[in-house]
């Protein structure tokens, strides 16, 4: 149902009002939750049709197709196939394909969920060695806040040492950190990132300050993970460059300002 031009929205109710009795579902509870919505029409100021929610008898659909696991499918409407498409689109720009969930940043089509999901099925793959360090960076990586960077394991083989700096190292990191692709929703790599090492001289156990620096970097996205020297067994975080946005490169203090 549209309408044309339409721009009173009190002549517009009623036409759909006077419409109820040309129409049902065979469901008195859905009859009146439609017209509940269809009351609600709020008309266009910028576009010169506005779609009116309604029931659609079924065998108005061909070409049915299931898509995903979610209880979708595409169609042809036979009488108004620009509608369907327009709603089908739409639709997936806020909420996720494969789970259903509102995304959590629909710009990037980025959710949160699903992705949570994928790295716990990526536990098993990886370890630092150490039980404890392993779950405090799987409760890092659960903790994430935006889709484009994430807290890991690196393994102090994959560095290329470039040169020691006052506070801290400046290396490539061969396989370069983890991200995830939102246009497949997998988990890819930019290979030979330059990144800081900070050494953690005076820090071997994962106390709850430590754990809470790491979560402030996390928020600022400038944290990719943490290593360890295999020789002196000395723990290292991993930033990336945009870490100097925040703190100070000579004394390693945060800015005032």
């Amino acid at each position: 149902m549209e309408f044309l031009g339409l721009r009173d929205l009190t002549a517009g109710k009623k036409i759909i009002a006077e419409n109820f009795a040309n129409w049902t579902s065979g469901n008195e509870i859905i009859d009146n939750f439609i017209k509940e919505k269809q009351l609600k029409y709020g008309g266009s100021i910028s576009r010169d049709k506005e779609a009116v929610f309604e029931w659609i008898p079924y065998n108005e659909f061909i070409d049915i197709k299931e898509i995903g696991k979610n209880c979708f499918a595409t169609a042809i409407w036979k009488e108004d196939t620009k509608v369907y498409i327009l709603v089908y689109n739409e639709y997936f720009n806020y909420y996720c394909e494969k789970c259903d969930n509102k995304y959590d940043d629909s710009y990037y089509k980025w959710c949160k969920e699903c992705q949570i999901n994928q790295l716990k099925n990526n536990f098993t793959n990886w370890t630092s060695g150490n039980i404890k360090l392993d779950d405090f960076i799987q409760k890092m990586q659960l903790k994430i806040y935006k889709y484009n960077i994430l807290f890991e394991w690196i393994p102090y083989n994959e560095f290329i040492i470039i040169e020691g700096l006052e506070n801290y190292t400046l290396a490539i990191w061969k396989k370069g950190p983890l991200y995830c692709n939102t246009n497949d929703k997998k988990l890819v790599r930019k290979s030979h990132e330059k990144v800081y090492l900070k050494y953690l001289y005076n820090s071997q156990e994962i106390t709850a300050e430590f754990s809470n620096e790491v979560e402030s970097h996390l928020k600022n996205d400038v944290i990719f993970g943490i290593s360890q020297n295999p020789d002196t067994k000395v723990y290292v975080l991993v930033f990336d460059n945009k870490y100097f946005n925040y703190y100070c490169e000579k004394c390693d203090n945060k800015y005032d300002n």
